[in-house]
């Protein structure tokens, strides 16, 4: 997405869609991944600390856009200092906290990044249920400011691999890749719990819209 932005003419070749993603959103991105990448088992101390640098800048951004639109302050009008969606700078704040706690393994701060994972998810939930059910508040505050589809699979991705350490660091998470009953338990009923309100919402406006249809067939009759 960068390349994009930093080559114009090969802009011309991409999907018009890729245009909703600002540069300040791939930049936040960009960051957050490699402070992951950074963050990984047998890293070096210096590879953790530009970790923490890396996840901090993210949530401080995320923070600082949120002040802006909060504020009411008139956003930077440079192209590439446009400020994401709040929905995608809110992610940000979360993603930043998850990413700079990803290692804590006991105390408050472990609890606090397990609670900004279970967020972040839920968040991502949210945004996924906006596109799902054509809800444009849900995902932006006007056509040209939405958290865009391929910003929302890159988020998503970022939410899966630090849900995935969290648990791996035996936090509150672990209960979803450990070997007990409940553990079991929860894998399968999980997968259901989050599908099941898509599929019966997404039932009941294809009723509605049925019915819809329906009505304004027997209108039409009855006029004809």
């Amino acid at each position: 997405m960068l390349v994009l932005w930093l080559i114009p003419p090969i802009d011309v070749y991409a999907p018009a869609i890729w245009s909703k993603m600002s540069p300040a959103t791939a930049v936040m991105l960009l960051l957050a991944t490699c402070s992951l990448a950074l963050s990984a088992p047998k890293r070096s101390v210096q590879a953790l600390q530009a970790s923490s640098a890396l996840a901090l800048a993210v949530l401080a951004v995320g923070v600082g856009a949120l002040g802006i639109y909060a504020t009411g302050m008139e956003p930077p009008e440079a192209r590439w200092l446009q400020l994401p969606a709040p929905q995608t700078t809110t992610c940000f704040v979360l993603i930043g906290l998850g990413a700079s706690l990803i290692n804590r393994t006991r105390g408050t701060w472990s609890r606090v990044a397990d609670l900004s994972v279970v967020i972040l998810i839920g968040f991502v939930l949210f945004l996924f249920a906006g596109y799902v059910f054509r809800v444009d508040a849900f995902v932006g505050i006007s056509p040209s400011n939405v958290t865009s589809p391929q910003t929302l699979l890159c988020i998503a991705l970022l939410a899966f691999v630090i849900s995935a350490r969290r648990a791996q660091e035996g936090s509150i998470l672990a209960v979803l890749i450990g070997s007990g009953i409940g553990s079991h338990i929860t894998r399968v009923v999980l997968p259901a719990i989050i599908v099941m309100p898509f599929a019966v919402f997404g039932l009941i406006a294809y009723l509605e819209r049925a019915h819809l249809s329906g009505k304004l067939r027997t209108r039409d009759s009855g006029t004809s």
